[in-house]
């Protein structure tokens, strides 16, 4: 993985990861209008944490992987 792709990864994550907070504290009414309809707060913030669970594990594995083939 050159530096151009560190860098391009790292940005997606750093942008991905500020969008999903300004998401996550912006949930001030109960009933929340996401992509998925009208939901209740805790269930957006199981749907967020998932979402950015997801995108962590994907980045770590992104990350990882390159080094593996290496060896």
């Amino acid at each position: 993985m050159t530096l151009k792709d560190k860098i391009r990864w790292g940005t997606i994550a750093v942008v991905s990861i500020i969008v999903l907070l300004f998401i996550f504290f912006n949930l001030e009414s109960v009933p929340i209008n996401i992509i998925i309809g009208r939901v209740s707060m805790p269930v957006a913030f199981v749907v967020i944490f998932n979402f950015m669970l997801g995108a962590g594990t994907m980045w770590v594995w992104g990350v990882l992987r390159p080094m593996r083939k290496k060896e």
